[in-house]
């Protein structure tokens, strides 16, 4: 359980990267983040994955809780970019090799859901 907690708080701290950098390019006006409403999507994310970092240092019920609404925003986020960058629907912010951003977090916050029902979710039953 220690060794889920740790590669979540570290997984955590990946995504944290990423948006913040995507975030900080999106105040600056360098890149543009799709919007929800009138909130980017990438100040979202940063949000989801603090609160996702956090968990391991909380109790286990809270923990749980703070993981799940985390994780909510960030992965269906995720999946409405990729499907959106699929489509040609929706443009996620990109890498300089062309890579959609959105297909990162995608994959880092599946992870992440398989990681925190093991850290967490597992324990209550």
């Amino acid at each position: 359980m220690r060794t889920a907690k740790v590669m979540v708080f570290l997984l955590a701290l990946v995504g944290l990267s990423g948006a913040a950098g995507i975030s900080w390019q999106h105040l600056s006006g360098q890149a543009r983040c799709p919007t929800l409403g009138p909130l980017p999507a990438c100040y979202v994310i940063l949000v989801g994955y603090a609160l996702i970092a956090v968990t391991p240092f909380l109790s286990r019920l809270l923990a749980l809780k703070v993981f799940l609404i985390g994780l909510a925003p960030v992965l269906g986020l995720a999946l409405v970019g990729t499907l959106g960058e699929i489509t040609h629907h929706l443009r996620c912010p990109h890498t300089p090799s062309g890579i959609p951003k959105c297909y990162f977090s995608a994959a880092l916050s599946i992870a992440l859901a398989g990681l925190g029902y093991y850290a967490f979710a597992r324990r209550l039953e």
